[in-house]
């Protein structure tokens, strides 16, 4: 491929990545109020009390993972197979084991991080106002209806609720974010700005405000070790983790309080939570310096 042909192609690889991404932030928000209609029509018209009964979770549960299956995982794998130069979406080689290994254990030891950046939003929301209170709001309503959607009966539910929560979204959010989008604007700008735009883009893609910082945080990781490991399986492998231990800390949470009064303020009020913190990360720290340093693009 001669400079000429090679620049041409980087061109269309932002150019193809850009449509996506607009296009899926256009349709998400429409996918699930189709699918609802297809799957429940009965649920056309429902308040939110009858919405959020507990005959309605397995139809949203499913809703939730079919839109994912056609919005991200879908499009990554068609579009995909017109740009060669991604091999397979980051899926190709060898499975490096030592980084997914590592990666794993990075990411358990950042959630201590993780909560008490999320708790001092929460509170520096509490001190502005009228405008603060309003995305608070809002958020609390996105965790009602996650511990809604989370609420299991029996192992067999639970395994559902895990597919749902961590299996399906590791899965489609990390094929069409790094292994299609990063992955086609590293050819076109470079592995770090295509790194830094694309954990953008997936926090906006997630639609809470509140938690946009620590999920474009989140996002900027998994985009790192997928560049420095050269294999989509090992990010594949931190946001299932990430996800299931957000899993493990809602029935935590349910189990130690009712609904929406768990305190996480409280936590940070103790005075081992921040030792704790200050050793995980500095646990964080070690363990990235271990990490496969390969320089792939990803």
């Amino acid at each position: 491929m001669t400079s000429g042909e090679y620049s041409k192609e980087r061109r269309r690889a932002f150019f193809r990545s850009s449509v996506a991404l607009l296009l899926l932030l256009a349709l998400y928000p429409f996918t699930g109020m189709f699918l609802m209609a297809l799957f429940a029509p009965e649920s056309v018209g429902m308040g939110r009390e009858e919405f959020l009964g507990p005959e309605m979770a397995g139809k949203i549960r499913l809703v939730q993972i079919v839109g994912q299956l056609l919005v991200l995982a879908a499009p990554a794998w068609f579009l995909a197979r017109y740009q060669p130069a991604l091999g397979g979406l980051g899926l190709g080689g060898a499975v490096p084991w030592r980084d997914v290994g590592l990666a794993v254990l990075a990411v358990t030891l950042l959630q201590p991080f993780l909560f008490t950046f999320m708790e001092l939003i929460a509170m520096a929301l509490e001190r502005m106002g009228p405008f603060g209170r309003g995305l608070l709001d809002g958020q609390e309503a996105l965790e009602e209806f996650l511990l809604f959607l989370t609420r299991w009966n029996g192992p067999f539910e639970f395994l559902f609720v895990v597919v749902m929560i961590a299996v399906v979204p590791a899965l489609t959010e990390e094929l069409f974010f790094r292994g299609y989008v990063q992955r086609s604007y590293a050819m076109a700008i470079g592995p770090l700005p295509a790194l830094l735009v694309t954990g953008v883009v997936f926090a906006m893609f997630h639609m809470s405000p509140v938690n946009f910082l620590p999920l474009m945080l989140m996002g900027w990781f998994l985009g790192w070790v997928l560049w420095k490991s050269g294999h989509l399986l090992v990010a594949i492998a931190v946001h299932f983790s990430n996800n299931f231990m957000s899993l493990l800390w809602i029935e935590y949470e349910r189990s130690h309080s009712g609904l929406g009064e768990f305190d996480g303020a409280d936590v940070l009020a103790t005075f081992w939570w921040w030792p704790l913190l200050l050793g995980t990360l500095l646990g964080f720290v070690v363990v990235m310096r271990a990490f496969g340093n390969r320089g792939k693009v990803g």
